[in-house]
């Protein structure tokens, strides 16, 4: 509750705008968002940021979410994490990146993939997204 001066008006409540109402012209708009004080606030999504994805059945993934839907992502700019060296955990890989990247397999990047049954998404570090791309693809000689 707003405690202001005797006789001051209240503080202005947030107007919140929702897509899917009638009569809302802003038809690009795909989230709800709030207006405080004339400025628009949407919350945070993770397209377009790099990460982690572990599916139940098709292994672990790393690339910038294009799209999220429940248990679909699709990623772009994609690879697969067969094997790494250096992290003990994909928590510690997100955050830290490895130690061994000559030791890892992170094959070739594809430019899309979908993934279904997606059971964990872990945002990842600047350092890992470079580093995916100077590990060793595919099998070690």
């Amino acid at each position: 509750m707003y405690q202001g001066d005797a006789g001051s008006s209240p503080a202005p409540s947030p107007e919140v705008t929702d897509p899917a109402e009638p009569g809302n012209n802003n038809k690009e708009a795909t989230m709800r968002e709030i207006i405080i004080d004339g400025i628009t606030y949407v919350p945070k999504t993770p397209e377009g940021s790099y990460y982690i994805v572990r599916t139940a059945s098709a292994g672990v993934f790393a690339g910038y979410i294009k799209e999220h839907n429940g248990q679909e992502v699709k990623l772009t700019e994609a690879r697969r994490l067969w094997h790494w060296k250096g992290a003990a955990s994909l928590s510690q890989l997100s955050v830290d990146g490895v130690s061994c990247p000559k030791e890892c397999k992170f094959p070739c990047e594809v430019p899309d993939v979908t993934l279904y049954g997606v059971i964990e998404m872990l945002p990842c570090s600047d350092r890992l997204s470079s580093q995916s791309r100077r590990c060793r693809y595919g099998l070690r000689k």
